[in-house]
């Protein structure tokens, strides 16, 4: 919530205010204008520098002692989004230039949206009065901006039923109603009654609008089923929100389904689960079936505070925002496109504990064994265990499109990782972390091997095997050894992971095509399923300081700009090819030698269809056929 220091009169407003009372005249022109710079000594500020929007006054009232002014400021024309430090009153009496009469500051600054975001309205209103002993003396105000808790206590008033509030009441088992021209009660009919009804289902409908357009503005305060952090990716800043406000991750984190409610468990190729970790029959060696992870279903919303339009291309950089997760659905979320597939709802969805290794028909295949020509690679079935070296393309035809094949021979609902189910992990480790550098929080990876030049040199999966469903990194050197978040082993380093349903269109335009189905690579054009997400991808490698955004598609991590470095705004790097005259792929996380450049957000979109590498594997995920 905002806040805002009493109002300071400037010296040379006392001095003016002197003058007018003496002389009697009336002031010309007067405006209010506001400015993100910070005034330290605003009793002897002249100026406000850089100022960002400018409104006159209107003059209601003066008497030769007092004078009333009022004035209404809204965001439109607002390009970038400011926060409002500092208020300023400037006056004139026609024969002098303007005088800054008084300044507010802030401790605590409200943030004004850009136009494109939500509108606001801001109504100031200033009482300037020169005392008997020549003091000067002034009273301001500014509505609208309201807590949650404020506009929430101003509806249940409304709709409480009290006489007279909605003008419905029932009087000695009579519906009355209140007409407005007499002022008096009468009998109401049940036709009359329904149209009343209809009547307060539309105020009410257009409250809960407005709440949610409040809520753009000032946040969940009041909700603790809401939990959100927000991102200043230019002053490289994170400040929890709503129910995540005091809160650590870890523990306590475990009492919020969508975090808490991750669970390891074994799961059968018809998506039956068949085990939890913890349970006596759970195994994670294949004998009971894949090592998942149980995602329940939650809610999302992304609200872009401050951000600038792509030159040239697609889409915005975001420069400040807020990100929120539910368990259960609110008014303004989004259900997360993770639990949407071909347009059906899912409950939850299984997430891989464990990078893919490969199973040949009759056996795992434990040591990357390079075994599968172009034919029976296609037969094979990507596999989540523990104790296994990831299967990678070393040799054989591991391109993203064959692992997906391996994924999809497992049955029905199985697939490869792809861009939603990637995200949905994304936004919950950035809330709960509060940060997107993922590598300081819960560990490096194994990302600082000394490469050899010539062989996939993978850790087994399974070290975090004792953690459970906690996160958490596994014993060892910090860089050396698997880290996981809540079950699933890592998402970053060890081994690039591909990720189906994200073609990039390179040709010098570097957009992105997104599915959540039937994918397929090709390398001229986009799938006929494919949408075009409506953003142009940053068109410089390097380390993220700006992410993509278009509102349908505000669910992404793609970086629009690639100006930060190895620990903040997001520490983690960007490797693109938007020259390439081709269809390009992605992939996730990183590998073992990749270093501070790794992390959950880690992006590479630079090799075509057709490419496979010792250094890039898959990983399986599973979305129940029914909700």
């Amino acid at each position: 919530m905002a806040i805002y220091n009493n109002v300071v009169v400037t010296d040379a407003g006392i001095q003016f205010m002197r003058n007018i009372a003496l002389a009697d005249t009336a002031i010309n022109a007067a405006n209010v204008v506001t400015s993100e710079s910070v005034i330290t000594s605003p009793n002897t500020a002249t100026t406000i520098p850089n100022v960002k929007q400018q409104k006159p006054f209107s003059l209601y009232s003066k008497e030769r002692n007092q004078i009333i002014l009022e004035a209404q400021l809204t965001n439109a024309g607002v390009i970038q989004g400011y926060n409002l430090n500092t208020v300023g009153f400037y006056v004139n009496d026609g024969t002098n230039a303007n005088v800054l009469l008084a300044v507010i500051t802030a401790q605590t600054p409200d943030l004004i949206p850009p136009e494109t975001a939500y509108p606001i309205n801001l109504n100031f209103k200033a009482i300037i009065v020169l005392d008997s002993g020549g003091n000067v003396q002034i009273n301001t105000s500014f509505s609208g901006f309201a807590t949650m808790e404020e506009l929430n206590a101003h509806i249940i008033g409304t709709l409480s039923g009290e006489d007279g509030v909605h003008g419905i009441r029932d009087k000695d088992g009579n519906i009355q109603f209140l007409d407005s021209e007499t002022g008096l009660w009468e009998n109401i009919t049940n036709s009359e009654l329904t149209e009343r009804v209809d009547e307060l289902e539309i105020r009410t409908t257009e409250i809960q609008t407005q709440i949610i357009s409040l809520q753009d503005f000032v946040g969940y305060v009041a909700d603790k089923d809401v939990f959100g952090v927000e991102v200043n990716f230019a002053a490289r800043t994170f400040k929890r929100l709503a129910g995540a406000e005091g809160l650590s991750a870890g523990a306590d984190f475990d009492g919020i389904q969508c975090f808490g409610g991750r669970r390891r468990c074994n799961v059968a190729d018809n998506g039956t689960i068949t085990a939890y970790y913890g349970d006596s029959n759970y195994r994670e060696d294949g004998s009971n079936g894949q090592v998942m992870v149980y995602q329940p279903k939650f809610y999302y919303r992304v609200i872009p505070l401050t951000m600038n339009e792509v030159q040239n291309g697609k889409g915005f950089h975001l420069r400040k925002a807020q990100y929120y997760v539910s368990p259960v659905p609110k008014d303004g979320f989004k259900l997360h496109p993770a639990f949407v597939k071909a347009g059906t709802e899912r409950p939850y969805i299984l997430k891989s504990a464990y990078e893919g290794c490969l199973h040949n028909g009759s056996a795992y295949i434990l040591n990357d064994a390079q075994q599968a020509t172009e034919n029976t690679l296609k037969t094979y079935k990507l596999s989540s265990i523990a104790n296994a070296k990831p299967a990678s393309g070393l040799t054989q035809q591991l391109t993203r499109r064959n692992c997906g094949i391996t994924a999809e021979n497992r049955g029905t609902g199985w697939s490869q990782e792809y861009g939603a189910t990637a995200a949905a992990t994304q936004i919950l480790m950035l809330v709960e972390l509060g940060t997107f550098n993922t590598q300081e929080t819960i560990g490096r990876g194994v990302v600082d091997k000394t490469d050899d030049g010539s062989t996939s040199m993978t850790n087994n999966t399974g070290a975090t095997a004792s953690l459970g469903n906690a996160s958490g990194m596994a014993s060892g050197t910090n860089g050396l050894v698997s880290v996981s978040y809540r079950g699933e082993e890592n998402p970053w380093g060890n081994i690039w992971k591909f990720v189906d349903g994200l073609n990039i269109e390179a040709y010098s335009k570097n957009e992105l095509y997104v599915a959540d189905n039937t994918f397929s690579d090709n390398a001229s054009a986009a799938p006929s399923n494919y949408v075009n997400a409506g953003i142009t991808l940053a068109k410089a490698n390097g380390y993220v300081s700006a992410m993509a955004y278009s509102e349908i598609f505000d669910w992404l991590f793609f970086p629009s700009e690639t100006l930060g470095d190895d620990h903040l705004p997001v520490g983690d790097y960007f490797w693109q090819n938007n020259a390439a005259t081709n269809f390009l792929v992605a992939r996730l996380g990183a590998y073992w030698n990749d270093g501070s450049v790794a992390g959950g957000f880690c992006w590479h979109v630079n090799n075509a269809v057709s490419y496979r590498s010792r250094s890039i594997g898959g990983r399986l995920v599973y979305v129940p056929i029914a909700a």
